[in-house]
């Protein structure tokens, strides 16, 4: 049976809902009109009126707001601008989402503040009505809710707002004056404290107490004397009586065997008169190239082997 929308002045219902999604709203809407609610959705707008307008009007006018949430209701840019202009109003919303849905970032972080079912969760046999009448605020849009409210007192006492509360194991209702639990719930935990303490306590093992370890005693060896190293480098020449430094005879021979055709051995002795003679002997070798030549060689083979027979140090 397809429902008809709410027509007067009273507290009423707005339905928010995708036309894609008729099939399944309009069962719950029905349903809820039979339990006595007063339910208004756009079906209701008289033909010849600004359509926007006549929503605009109606959120306005509601006590309650409700809202039908699919992948159809997302897409729906009408639907979204009823469900802020709601938000703007600050209405008392409820949200039934009829399937799963991924919203987005920014409306996920406004709409977890209010109250929700998933009505895609529960049994078909068994819809949450009970859930969704337990919403606080909604029980102002029942037809009866007028007559069924008592007669004030004069002079009125004041009395605390029950607040529904629900079972922290099964999400029933809990009656007034109750725990946090459901009395089967409550049955059940009983019962499983029971086993609990009922098995035994396993000790806890004691921590083997760790050994210290020895600690050997090295005795310290004493660090080993450095050794005096004797330099042989750059040992000065020594002196003859007269207080003149000698000659080495391995100098002296170096000098002879590279550079003797120059006399340097002999300027290496400051014997400078011999070593003008071998540079006079040279230059004359370039001219005559003979007796000079011969006089040269004798001259520096003479002094090779003198040289050899000299000792190390000379003068």
């Amino acid at each position: 049976m397809r429902p008809i929308p709410y027509k007067g002045n009273g507290k009423h219902i707005f339905i928010s809902y995708a036309h894609k999604d008729s099939d399944k709203v309009y069962p719950i809407i029905a349903r809820m009109q039979a339990d006595g609610y007063n339910v208004w959705f756009d079906e209701g707008i008289d033909p010849g009126t600004e359509w926007d307008e006549n929503i605009a009007e109606h959120i306005d006018s509601c006590s309650y707001f409700i809202a039908f949430l699919t992948a159809n209701y997302l897409a729906s840019n009408n639907c979204m601008d009823e469900l802020s202009f709601a938000r703007d109003l600050d209405k008392d919303r409820f949200l039934i989402y009829l399937e799963e849905v991924e919203l987005p970032r920014g409306m996920q972080m406004r709409l977890n503040r209010l109250q929700a079912i998933y009505w895609n969760r529960y049994d078909s046999t068994n819809p949450p009505f009970n859930k969704l009448y337990a919403a606080p605020g909604i029980e102002v849009c029942r037809d009866d809710y007028r007559t069924a409210q008592p007669t004030p007192d004069p002079t009125p006492s004041p009395t605390l707002k029950y607040v529904t509360r629900y079972c922290m194991k099964c999400g029933k209702i809990l009656p007034e004056g109750t725990g946090p639990m459901c009395p089967e719930c409550l049955v059940k935990q009983r019962a499983i404290d029971a086993i609990n303490r009922a098995r035994p306590v396993q000790p806890t093992p004691q921590p083997t107490p760790v050994q210290p370890t020895p600690v050997q005693q090295t005795p310290v060896q004493p660090l080993p004397q450095p050794v005096p190293v004797q330099t042989t480098f750059h040992q000065p020449a020594p002196m003859n009586a007269q207080g003149k430094r000698l000659k080495k005879r391995s100098t002296a021979l170096l000098l002879c065997w590279l550079l003797g055709w120059f006399g340097a051995h002999r300027f290496y002795e400051e014997n400078y008169v011999m070593g003008v003679v071998y540079l006079g002997l040279l230059f004359a070798a370039s001219f005559t190239q003979g007796i000079s030549v011969i006089g040269m060689l004798g001259l520096w083979i003479y002094d090779l082997v003198m040289l050899y027979r000299k000792p190390e140090f000379y003068y």
